[in-house]
Parts: C-alpha cells; structure tokens; sequence
C-alpha cells in the first residue's frame, strides 16, 4: 500500500472515532485525537563517508596539535628553570659601555657653549667697568623751592596781563 493511500485511511479512521467519541460525549471536543503519521524512531539515515572521514582528520590533527604544544610548554618550563638557576649561580657581569657622541651631537655642543659665551661678553660688554667715571646725577629738588618758583612765575605772569 502507497503513503498516500494509509494517510487515507488514517484519516478517515480518525474521523470516524471522533465522531463516535463526540456523540458519546466521553471526550471532550477540544482534544486532539489525530494519530501520529510518523513514527517516534527516526529512520536512520546514511552517513556520508567523506565528512565522517574529514571530521576524524580533523579531530587527529588537533589532538596532535595538543601534545606538540604541551611538549613545547614542558620544554620551555625546562628552559626558564635552567636559565633561572644560572642567574643565581652566576654573579652578574657589569656592561661596559661607550658613549661616543656622533659628529652632530659635537658640533650641537660646541654651538651651545660659544653662544653660552658670546652671550657672557655682550653682558660683561653693557655692564659700565669701575674705571669709569660715572654720569653726575642730578641733585635731589626741594619741594618748598620748587612751590616758590611756581608762585613767582604766576606773580609775573598776572602783572604783565
């Protein structure tokens, strides 16, 4: 018998016993009482070779990859262990070291120490040397004689007016 003939025959068993069960009033009509079509078990489907031989590469690879690198880690904890050990036993060796300046870094320095001293004779230079002599400077004016003076130059100036 085809699928298309037992779907038939489910359904029209299915409304048969609805209709039995409903006029009964046994069941209430919001039940759904369809039977399943498929089955609970799915039907086993083929594998393709291909994918399940590329999966096993793949998961030998990294499982490869997994031991190489806990070797290399195990190797290298080896390694700095070692390398720890022969900075405690060895003293430390100074480094000698040679600051050799280049050409340009001469001749930076050099024009910073000749304008350094050019600016040192241009002040020695302005400054007035104590041989010398210096400029009389003119002598304190009293505040009462500078008011007299005021007062005869107005005098003056009022008698010719």
């Amino acid at each position: 018998m085809s699928i298309l003939g037992q779907f038939l025959n489910n359904c029209q068993l299915n409304i048969f016993t609805q209709d039995i069960l409903s006029s009964s009033g046994d069941m209430p009509e919001n039940v759904d009482t369809m039977q399943q079509m498929t089955s609970g078990t799915p039907a086993p489907r083929p594998k393709n070779r291909k994918r399940v031989a590329a999966g096993k590469a793949i998961a030998e690879k990294t499982r490869q990859a997994r031991e190489a690198q806990k070797k290399a880690f195990a190797e290298a904890q080896i390694i700095i262990a070692n390398q720890n050990v022969q900075k405690k036993a060895d003293p430390p060796v100074p480094e000698t070291t040679r600051n050799d300046l280049t050409t340009t870094q001469w001749l930076r320095v050099i024009s910073i120490f000749v304008s350094v001293l050019e600016i040192y004779y241009k002040r020695e230079q302005s400054r007035p040397s104590p041989q010398m002599p210096k400029a009389p400077s003119p002598s304190p004016v009293d505040a009462t004689e500078h008011h007299l003076n005021e007062s005869r130059a107005s005098k003056k100036w009022n008698e010719a007016n």
